[in-house]
Formats: C-alpha cells, sequence, structure tokens
C-alpha cells in the first residue's frame, strides 16, 4: 500500500514542488513590480488588480515551463540515476541557477520599467551592446537600486531554502521491468502535458498579463 510518505517522495511529485515554487516566486516578483512602479498606476482597482495577477499566472506558467525545460526532461528521464545522490546535486543546482536568472530578470525588469513604461524583452540587451563601459554601468545600476538587489537576495534565498525541502527518493518500484516500463509510460505523458498547457495557455492568454 503506497503511503502519504511515498507519494511526497516521488520523484513527479518533487517535479510538481520545484515548478510550484518557480510559480510562487514569479507571482511575488509580479506584487513587488506593483509596488516598485504604483505612481504609474492611480487608477489600480482591486477587480483590476485580480484580473492582472489571474492573466499573470498564465504568463508565469509559460516562462516556468520554458525556463526549467531542461529539469523537466531530466526528472522524466526512466534512468535509475536520477535518484543518485550526485544526480539530485545537480538538479537541485540547476533549478537555483536558472530561476536565480529568471529572478534576476523580473527585478530588472521592475526598475527599467519606469524609463521605458513597457516591459522589458530581449530587446533591451541591443541598447547596450555597443556600450563601451558596461560594467560600470552594471555596477551603479546596483548602487542606484540598492533595494532592487536586496530584493533579487531575498528571493533567491526563498528559492535555496524552499528546494530543500524537496527531496525524493527511489526507485519506489521494484523490478526492472516494471521500473522502466512506467518510466517510459510516463515520459511522453509528462510531455503531453507540458504541451497541452502550453497550448491551452496560448489560447487563453488574451488578456493582460501584468
Amino acid at each position: 500500500m503506497i503511503s502519504l510518505k511515498d507519494i511526497r517522495r516521488n520523484i513527479y511529485v518533487a517535479l510538481a514542488a520545484y515548478l510550484l515554487l518557480a510559480m510562487v516566486l514569479y507571482s511575488v516578483c509580479r506584487v513587488l513590480f506593483y509596488f516598485f512602479n504604483t505612481a504609474f498606476f492611480p487608477d489600480m482597482s482591486f477587480s483590476r488588480w485580480i484580473t492582472i495577477m489571474r492573466g499573470g499566472l498564465r504568463f508565469d506558467l509559460t516562462a516556468v515551463l520554458y525556463s526549467n525545460s531542461l529539469l523537466l526532461l531530466l526528472m522524466i528521464l526512466p534512468f535509475k540515476m536520477r535518484f543518485s545522490n550526485w544526480y539530485k546535486v545537480t538538479i537541485k543546482w540547476l533549478f537555483i541557477v536558472v530561476n536565480a536568472f529568471a529572478l534576476a530578470t523580473n527585478i530588472a525588469d521592475s526598475v527599467y520599467y519606469q524609463f521605458t513604461l513597457r516591459r522589458t524583452t530581449v530587446s533591451v540587451f541591443s541598447q547596450f551592446e555597443n556600450e563601451q563601459n558596461g560594467f560600470a554601468l552594471f555596477f551603479r545600476f546596483l548602487i542606484d537600486y540598492w533595494y532592487a538587489l536586496l530584493t533579487w537576495i531575498a528571493l533567491v534565498a526563498g528559492l535555496y531554502f524552499g528546494q530543500k525541502k524537496i527531496n525524493w527518493e527511489g526507485p519506489q518500484v521494484q523490478g526492472n521491468i516494471t521500473f522502466y516500463s512506467i518510466g517510459l509510460v510516463m515520459m511522453p505523458i509528462v510531455i503531453y502535458l507540458f504541451i497541452a498547457v502550453r497550448v491551452a495557455v496560448s489560447n487563453t492568454a488574451h488578456g493582460p498579463s501584468h
């Protein structure tokens, strides 16, 4: 009989927990974006805020799935090495590094918005590609917007300590035939869900996302 502990230590439950943790922190970034730029939204109402947050969840889900696609792939590969210590450490640091970078872009975007009045895209990097003192500008940015740096550090701390609560054990299924059979079945199921969610989000993302 499968116990609650077995469910909590299941690798697919761990994968879902990783994605949920990232989603929560992305939503925190959206709240911070508003508080960093309240002066630009004087007519914000509660109903509009709820609409923005609901639309933002769709946007965040797409971003989380894309940025963590390698992690997702590594966790659904039907191999027993997924349960080895070195593999777990690799997964955990991959999750931290990828999402720390994503959180950094979100926080930087929250500050940069006041200069452009629009959310930042990758095109912003083209504005600095010929800048000779890029490092000086970067450190000047950290000094002028020290609160953004501290906010990012706090978010990364949440990322780090949150992922420490996530763990998986196994294989929980005995017998090589059963183990690999279940793994081969789960792999296309997870990929299908990934694609299905992505398509569903794209089809429904017609409202404001920020």
